[in-house]
Parts: structure tokens; sequence; C-alpha cells
């Protein structure tokens, strides 16, 4: 077990911000716990002052705070010697911060990117509270290696060769004749291959189980630069259009493929219509992503705000 001594060494490396509210009960900082006793003995902030660390759960006044970190071990989440889930008194924490008593993380250590990727899966239907920039695209970094592995390390091991050689010579051929038909026969024949339809359905399989975690923490990462969850909503309801416009291209496509082999001068309208459908969603598409892209790279905003308190 590590005592409370050894607790406070590696609580006084990380580097504590507290935030205060002025006189217009306006939320101030972060600042340090120098410039915060800097502040309160030059007589700008007083002992009745409500001020908190960064991630503390509720206000207190500045003396009290202030004592706080004057004792032998203070913490965000430790502040009284008591775990913050079992609420009982610890003389001393496990090696992995975790709670002698019900065995709860009572200790926030730093976390890495993989820590970022499993937490977020944890949280998967978690829409309230924050996310820093390290846990949003550390879950981006693992979801998109995961995506390639299922998408490319199955369909190398597990579709036969002659599978893929053959849908391949045969797109190849339909694109020199212009006969659609051929299309069509490579398709039918190459998802009627178990495997590809095995390889195919664990993708897809995959994509839908993650939507969820994905969805989660990009509504957090949001909320940390405090803004609301309007643009994921945009973002689905764009991969939506894009879906369904698609369907309705490639319906309308095989509906015309008579009629296109016989004149390829006229275009049908409902297939330009579907086309013109499928082009305008594929754009709403990248305008509404390249906001998101913008908006998760933004820091996140200083002090509590309406979803929540600011991690460290």
């Amino acid at each position: 077990m590590l005592d409370f001594a050894a607790q406070c060494s590696y609580n006084s490396r990380r580097e504590m911000k507290y935030y205060y509210l002025d006189s217009e009960k306006k939320v101030q900082g972060p600042v340090s716990e120098t410039e915060l006793r800097v502040m309160h003995e030059g007589g700008r902030l007083s002992d009745e002052t409500l001020a908190a660390a960064a991630g503390d759960s509720g206000w207190k006044p500045l003396s009290k705070l202030l004592n706080q970190i004057s004792s032998p071990c203070s913490t965000w989440n430790n502040s009284d010697l008591k775990c913050p889930h079992c609420q009982q008194a610890v003389e001393g924490f496990e090696a992995d911060g975790k709670c002698p008593h019900c065995g709860a993380i009572a200790v926030e250590k730093g976390r890495g990117v993989w820590d970022a990727f499993i937490d977020s899966i944890r949280k998967s239907f978690d829409y309230k509270g924050r996310s820093t920039r390290t846990e949003f695209w550390g879950f981006c970094l693992f979801y998109y290696v995961f995506s390639l592995a299922i998408e490319y390390i199955p369909s190398y091991l597990l579709i036969p060769s002659s599978t893929v050689s053959s849908f391949q010579q045969q797109v190849e051929q339909a694109s020199h004749t212009g006969d659609m038909e051929l299309v069509s026969h490579a398709v039918d024949m190459y998802f009627s291959d178990p495997m590809v339809i095995a390889t195919t359905g664990l993708y897809w399989f995959y994509h839908i189980l993650m939507a969820f975690p994905f969805l989660a923490v990009s509504v957090r990462r949001l909320h940390d630069s405090g803004r609301s969850a309007a643009a994921v909503i945009f973002g689905c309801a764009s991969h939506l259009m894009l879906i369904l416009s698609l369907i309705w291209f490639i319906a309308s496509l095989f509906i015309n493929i008579d009629h296109l082999q016989a004149n390829m001068q006229v275009i049908p309208e409902s297939l330009v219509m579907s086309l013109y459908s499928f082009l305008l969603s594929f754009m709403a598409l990248i305008l509404v992503s390249l906001y998101l892209f913008i908006m998760m790279l933004l820091p996140g905003q200083n002090g509590i705000n309406k979803y929540g308190c600011p991690k460290l």
C-alpha cells in the first residue's frame, strides 16, 4: 500500500489548477495555488470567496480550500481523506490507486490514448459530461486501426484468391465493354462466397457496435468546448441521407440498365435525379464532417461550464 505521504508526493507532481467566483459570480481561472494565495493575501479574494480545484464536484469557501491544500495530504478527489466512491476513511491506497474497501479507482492517474479508448468503450451510452482532446483522438486512433485490421486481415486470410481475381477480371472487362450485366454478375458471384459474406458481416458488425461509443465521445468532446450535440445530430442525418441517396441511385441504375445499354445518349430523368441527390448528400456530409473535425481540435473551455467540470 502507498501511505499518504507517498500519495501526496504523487499528487504534488501534478500541477493543480483552481477556479473561483468573482464578485459577479462569474467563473475565473484557471490559476495556480500560488496565484490563488497571492490574490487572497492581497485582499482581492476574501475568505468567503467560493473556489474549487479543477475536477472538484462543488465550490468551497476559499479559506477552507486553502486549509485543505496546506494539510499533509489533499487532492481534489480525496480532500477529506475519504474514498470518493464508498466515503469510507482510508489510511492508504493500493499501488494501482484502488480503494482498499470498495476496490474502485480512488486516485485518478494520467491517462494515455489506450486508456482513453477503453474508457470511451465503457461510456458507450454516456452523453453527459466532458471529454478532452486526448480522450477523443485516442479513441479515434484505435477505432480506425482496428477498422483497418478487420477490413483487410480477415479478407486476406479467408477469402480465396480465385474469388478476388475473378471479380476483378469481370469488373475490368465491364469497364472496357460497357456491359453493365457483367458488373451485376461479378457482384452476385463475389457475394455468393461464404467467406465474403462472413468478413463483410464482421466489418459492418464492428462499425455498428462502435457507433455508440463514437457518438457518445463526440458529444462529450463538444461539451468540453461548451457546444451542444446539434452538430453530431446533423452529422448522423447527413450520413443517413448519403446512404439513402446511394441506395436510390443504385436502384435507379439497375432499373434503367436496359435503357442505358440501348441508348447511352439519353439518360432517364429518375437516374439523373438520384445522382443529384447523391452528390448533394455527399457535399453536405463533407461540410458537416469538416465542421466537426475543426470543433474536435479546439481546446476545452476553462472553468466549469453547463456540462460539468474541466478535466486535468
